[in-house]
């Protein structure tokens, strides 16, 4: 069974709930600047060989719906190969993702992939956009 390591972390700054300097701003486009700024950091990996992408969302609705690992991917500029998925387990979305990821290299699925969470409450009502009990 192949290891499985973090070779590099890093995330956006924290802001305050829906005052803070980041309140107006969309968790993609933080998410996209972060994944960036983390493949600005290896400038001789070729692209081509992130196999994946996956990201952990508490709350995968509204704008931050559909494909978000998908949508992150693509924003990033990575490789159309690169396909992207979601997670979500609540609040452990992010760890969640990350044990994925992990769970797949260790398997031999995958070599190097792009793990984490991503969203931004100031947007997404803790309840959902849409509360139905």
């Amino acid at each position: 069974m192949s290891e499985a390591v973090i070779v590099e972390a890093v995330r956006s700054p924290g802001g305050r709930y829906r005052r803070g300097g980041l309140g107006a701003t969309r968790g993609d486009a933080i998410g996209i600047q972060v994944i960036k700024g983390l493949m600005a950091r290896f400038p001789n990996m070729n692209p081509e060989e992130v196999d994946d992408l996956i990201v952990g969302c508490s709350f995968p609705e509204g704008e931050q719906g559909m494909n978000y690992g998908r949508i992150l991917a693509m924003g990033a500029g990575l490789p159309i190969s690169v396909s992207g998925m979601v997670v979500n387990r609540f609040c452990s979305s992010g760890i969640q993702a990350i044990a994925d990821a992990t769970a797949k290299i260790r398997a031999g699925w995958s070599d190097v992939i792009i793990a984490g969470g991503c969203e931004t409450m100031s947007h997404i009502p803790m309840g959902g956009s849409i509360f139905r009990p």
